[in-house]
Parts: structure tokens; C-alpha cells; sequence
């Protein structure tokens, strides 16, 4: 007579199995992994769902392209799909009578396809996220090396899954060349292709984190916050399909190849990655607007705005000292921040000119004539039916223009008319505001502050010296 229960062991011995009933560890060890997998996949799903609807309320929805959108809807939904699947597994494996351990060890025809999922999603999400970070590469060739190489990984990552795939319809078929006994090459396959993922999902992150990291220059802060929050960004959507890909390697390597009791250790991981890789696109995504509100709104450092550098200090010194021609120091500096990057411009309080700032001053410089000849006078030296060429042009306005080789009037505010230090002919009742973007053209240009200590002493010079060299 059959004994009611395999004793202690037997279960390893796949090819003398008898229709019995499993043994408890047996059931345990086969069961949980699978009911793990089910129950967590189907709860990233419900937060798949849940991103994705808030993300087609956004703005951001609006501005992706078809390509992008057909994508995001093809992810999400192999995910709801596969969390349908698993539904229906729970509800099989809950009522089924057969509990031997033959039968516990069959997979479904579903449980044969899950992988399938896995197909779709991880070289679609992964696709994307190397196209993306390889367009960030300025060279050439080395944006195309990038996408060959991950090119024939995900090549090899869908290679091995369709085997792994192919295994596992096998048998629930039970038609394995040898039975049973060649389970072991179901689990060796599906972890070459678990390591295989994870490491293109952390290729990806550590290439977009070194291509942004490049473009921190540490001149403006708000640019520099976004890059730093992508870098963020990058590392945390890796870290979920990463995670739960070597999680699933470890188990499949981890456990001996030879024995059917860890078989089903890797689906408690396995499982889990379609909806990993839809909650890594959504992330990717609805982030862009949550990072561009943040870094918009958020003040400028005090290094960046009161620790300015000492060329800017000495503009500002300059400016505060151009007597009754044009705005104080303060005063620019105050429109400056509160026009932004528009269009800014200070106007004389006689009739001066206005001049917008949609070229830097380094372009304005390379745009005016050098005319060495003529006195850089005030208005009211000048003739008032005649002027200069370079007053015509020019809308350098009084305080840049004394940096470097450029002309200073020498008698202040009130009218003094000596001629220039060197060269470039300026308009006195021209003011533009001038940031310290303006300031770094102008020091690439070649002006540069010592040049100001060897200048004839004038009311502006008290400005000068005042800024630390």
C-alpha cells in the first residue's frame, strides 16, 4: 500500500517520484517563492497604475512624443496583464486538490509564460534609457560604441529569456528530453539572464551619472541642481530593477542546480521585474516636472548671488561711481535680479540710449570699431550735432567700459573731457545691465583686472580698489 507522505528526502529523487502527498517542507519550498512573486508583482502593479494615471494629467504627458507615449502604454500594460496572470495563478494554486509533489512542481501554462512579460518590458525600458543616455555623449564615436554594446547585451538578455521561456513551456508539457531530471538547466538559463539584466541596468545609471556629472560646471546653481537631481534620479531607477535582478540571481546560483526543492526559489524575484521596469519608466518620466519646479523655485545660493567674484565686485564698483549719468551700482543690481534673464537695460537721466542684452558683452566688444583717434568724452564735452561712429554703434555702456584697454572718462559725472586710455570709444549716456555670465565673456577676451591698477586715478578709482584682487 502507497504511504500517505514521502519521508524526509525522498522529494530529491525526481525520477522515483510516486503520486503522493507532499510532504510540507516540500510544499513550503515550492509554493512560497511562487505566492512571493505573485503577491508582490501584483502590488507593483497597483503603484504602476496609480503613477500612471497621475501621469497623464501632467504637462509633461502633453509634450512626450508618440514614440514615447506608445511606449509608456505598452509597458504599463504588459504589467497589468501579467498582474491579471498572477491573479488567476493564486486563485488555481489555492484550490487544486492534486497536492503531490509531482503535481506541485508542474507549472501551469501560465506559470510558463511569465517570462514572456519580462520579454517586452526589459529591453523596451532599457532601449529607451540607453538612447537617452547616449545622446548626452558629444562624441561621435563613442555614442556609437555605447549603443552597440548594449545593443548585443540586450540582444543576449532576450536570447536567454526566450530559452528560458521555451524550458518552462517544456515543462509543463513534460516533454524535457530527459524529464525531470533536466529541470536544473531551466534554473542554470534563467540566471544568465537575471545577471545579464542587472548589469545593464547598472551600466545604464553609471554612464547617464558620468555624462551629467561632465555638465556640472558650478556657474549657475539652478542648472547645476537639476543635473545633480537627474544623477539622483539615474541611480534610483536603476536601484529597483537592478535590486531585484541580482536578488534573483543570487537565488537561482545560490541553491544547487540538482535539486527540484529550490527550483522555484528565483520566481519570488523573477517575477516582480516587468512591473519593476514600468515603475523605473514612469519614475523616469514624472519626475522631469517635479525636478524643474523644484530647482525654478528654489533661491539662489549665496555663493552664487552675494559672494560675487572680484571682477564683478569691481563692475559694481565702477557702476556705483558713474555720478549722475545712469543708475548707482545698487540700483542695477536690484532691476538685475528682478528682471531676471530678459531683456534688461538702464536708461541715462538725460537723453541716453537704450540697449537690450540678447548678445553677451563679449559679442557687443567684437562688434565695435576701433576707432584710436577720437576723445572718449561726456555729453557734455560733445558735440551735440555730431557723434562718433562708435557712439552710434556701441552700446557699451560707461561702467564696462572701463575694464581692460577700454576708455574711462576722466572727469566723473560732470562732464570731464579727457580722451581714452586705450583704443575702444564709448557713449557715456549708455547704460546696460551686465551679469556675471557678461563678466566671464569679458575675461575670456583677455580683460583682465590688473589692468585697472595701472590707469590714471579718478573718482571711479575708489571703486576699483575697493574689490580684493
Amino acid at each position: 500500500m502507497a504511504t500517505s507522505r514521502l519521508d524526509h528526502g525522498d522529494e530529491t529523487h525526481y525520477d522515483t517520484l510516486e503520486r503522493t502527498i507532499a510532504s510540507q517542507q516540500y510544499a513550503l519550498a515550492i509554493l512560497l517563492p511562487c505566492a512571493l512573486g505573485w503577491a508582490g508583482q501584483i502590488l507593483l502593479a497597483g503603484v504602476v497604475v496609480a503613477l500612471f494615471v497621475s501621469y497623464l494629467h501632467t504637462e509633461m504627458y502633453e509634450r512626450d512624443t508618440g514614440v514615447r507615449k506608445m511606449l509608456l502604454w505598452t509597458v504599463v500594460s504588459v504589467a497589468v496583464v501579467q498582474a491579471g496572470m498572477n491573479i488567476a495563478s493564486i486563485s488555481y494554486w489555492m484550490v487544486r486538490q492534486e497536492r503531490d509533489a509531482l503535481s506541485l512542481i508542474h507549472p501551469t501554462a501560465l506559470d510558463a509564460i511569465q517570462t514572456l512579460s519580462i520579454l517586452i518590458n526589459a529591453p523596451l525600458v532599457q532601449g529607451f534609457l540607453t538612447m537617452r543616455a547616449a545622446r548626452l555623449v558629444t562624441l561621435r564615436w563613442a555614442r556609437r560604441l555605447i549603443v552597440v554594446a548594449f545593443g548585443i547585451l540586450i540582444v543576449l538578455e532576450i536570447g536567454a529569456i526566450l530559452f528560458s521561456t521555451v524550458l518552462g513551456i517544456l515543462f509543463h508539457k513534460n516533454e524535457l528530453s530527459s524529464g525531470l531530471l533536466q529541470a536544473a538547466t531551466y534554473g542554470l538559463i534563467s540566471g544568465v539572464w537575471l545577471v545579464v539584466a542587472a548589469v545593464i541596468d547598472v551600466a545604464i545609471s553609471v554612464l547617464l551619472v558620468l555624462v551629467l556629472r561632465r555638465r556640472i560646471a558650478g556657474f549657475n546653481a539652478s542648472t547645476d541642481g537639476r543635473l545633480r537631481a537627474l544623477c539622483r534620479l539615474a541611480l534610483q531607477s536603476a536601484s529597483y530593477t537592478a535590486l531585484v535582478a541580482f536578488m534573483g540571481f543570487i537565488l537561482t546560483f545560490a541553491t544547487p542546480f540538482n535539486n527540484l526543492l529550490y527550483a522555484c526559489a528565483p520566481y519570488a524575484a523573477w517575477w516582480l521585474l516587468s512591473s519593476c521596469y514600468a515603475l523605473a519608466l514612469l519614475t523616469t518620466l514624472s519626475s522631469r516636472a517635479l525636478i524643474l519646479r523644484k530647482n525654478s523655485a528654489q533661491p539662489v545660493p549665496p555663493h552664487m548671488s552675494e559672494q560675487r567674484s572680484p571682477r564683478a565686485q569691481a563692475l559694481s564698483g565702477v557702476a556705483s561711481g558713474s555720478g549722475s549719468g545712469g543708475l548707482s551700482g545698487a540700483g542695477r543690481d536690484r532691476a538685475a535680479r528682478a528682471a531676471g534673464e530678459e531683456a534688461a537695460s538702464g536708461s541715462a537721466s538725460g537723453s541716453g540710449s537704450r540697449a537690450g542684452t540678447s548678445r553677451t558683452v563679449g559679442e557687443r566688444i567684437l562688434g565695435l570699431g576701433r576707432d584710436r583717434g577720437g576723445g572718449g568724452g561726456t555729453p557734455q564735452s560733445s558735440s551735440g550735432d555730431t557723434m562718433s561712429a562708435s557712439k552710434r554703434a556701441s552700446p557699451l555702456p560707461l561702467h564696462v567700459a572701463t575694464l581692460g584697454g577700454v576708455g574711462v572718462p576722466r572727469g566723473g559725472g560732470d562732464g570731464g573731457a579727457d580722451g581714452t586710455s586705450s583704443g575702444i570709444q564709448v557713449d557715456q549716456e549708455v547704460s546696460v545691465h551686465v551679469d556675471e555670465h557678461d563678466v566671464d565673456d569679458l575675461v575670456g577676451l583677455g580683460f583682465v583686472e590688473s589692468e585697472l591698477r595701472g590707469g590714471a586715478r579718478t573718482p571711479r578709482r575708489r571703486g576699483i580698489e575697493m574689490s580684493a584682487c
